[in-house]
């Protein structure tokens, strides 16, 4: 079902993203192209098409034309062709698996990324693959980047050519852009399955004390009073609350607070402001609490996150748009 903007606003605005490496790839028929063990794929498929086995996994497929998401619950394999992409994420590990390979039948030319992403607390994440057909119609802006990342064929580092000044910081942006628009695609068309973006634990307990910390994040939560929101013993909740979330009920309330903040931050808010609006008791708690969480003060980080963006020189500025015009990634590629 089609996600709330304002929740799927804040989910892209503090998901983050960060970037190992990207690589072109063509391929020729009957071609194989393995993905990097352990790690997430991101994908754009040029020219041709490819095929990935997605047997045994719910899938849902995007048909940016028609905007119709269609569930694929047994479909042994995933057809994309030119201008469609997808999301690969962490290939071998425990949450799900993803295709280890990538075939191209009749050929195919393709741009892969490999990354890794830092899911906001409490958001569920995509299912281990996802894709989006009619990618470039439905987020232009986002395949035309997709389809120039990597380094050219004729790239020989002679003028004009190899390595220079700010590529890592600009390749590491367009790629968070990417991702972005692609997570976007796939929730506004009904992919996402009910709830989402809400993790699901499978514990209503865990998941009311959750959702009361993400609808007030402001408010002096202690463990005690997240546990009767979830009608749990102390020792009950707190150990159940770790065991689902992979963090202590604290530190998940400091992480939805922070990640409040660098939104409001990218926003234009004072720093003040969003000390009073996140219920710290002054301007300096606040802002050790951030540099705590981020390894910079408020205003330092807003000032990177800004010059980051303007050197990117990446804007969505369609009408329609969710994401906003500066995204983060903290990895230098």
């Amino acid at each position: 079902m089609p996600v709330d903007a304002t929740v799927l606003h804040d989910v892209l605005a503090s998901l983050e993203v960060q970037l190992s490496t990207v690589r072109r790839s063509a391929l020729h028929a009957d071609g194989l192209l393995p993905l990097t063990p352990g790690t997430t794929s991101v994908g754009y498929v040029v020219s041709g098409g490819i095929t990935a086995d997605v047997t045994g996994q719910r899938s849902c497929a995007v048909d940016a034309v028609t905007g119709l998401a269609t569930a694929t619950p047994s479909a042994p394999f995933a057809e994309l062709h030119a201008g469609d992409a997808f999301l690969a994420q962490g290939h071998g590990r425990g949450h799900g698996r993803s295709p280890a390979v990538l075939a191209a039948p009749d050929g195919a030319q393709l741009v892969v990324a490999d990354i890794s992403m830092d899911w906001p607390a409490g958001v569920q994440e995509l299912p281990p693959f996802a894709w989006v057909s009619g990618f470039s119609e439905v987020e232009p802006a986002a395949a035309a980047l997709a389809a120039n990342l990597g380094p050219s064929d004729d790239d020989d580092g002679g003028a004009g050519g190899g390595v220079r000044p700010g590529d890592s910081t600009i390749c590491r942006m367009m790629v968070t852009t990417v991702v972005l628009s692609l997570v976007r695609a796939w929730a506004q068309v009904g992919c996402a399955p009910e709830g989402w973006p809400r993790q699901a634990t499978g514990d209503p307990h865990l998941a009311r004390a959750a959702a009361a910390v993400l609808s007030d994040p402001a408010r002096d939560w202690t463990v005690d009073q997240l546990a009767a929101v979830a009608a749990l013993s102390r020792s009950a909740f707190a150990e159940k609350f770790r065991a689902a979330y992979g963090r202590t009920p604290l530190a998940f309330v400091t992480e939805v607070r922070m990640r409040r903040a660098m939104r409001l931050l990218e926003g234009g808010t004072p720093v003040f402001e969003v000390a009073r609006s996140l219920g710290y008791a002054s301007e300096d708690g606040f802002s050790r609490a951030f540099r705590r969480f981020t390894g910079a003060p408020p205003s330092q980080w807003r000032t990177r996150q800004r010059a980051e963006a303007e050197l990117a020189g990446v804007r969505f500025d369609s009408p329609n748009s969710t994401v906003p015009t500066s995204s983060r990634a903290s990895a230098m590629a």
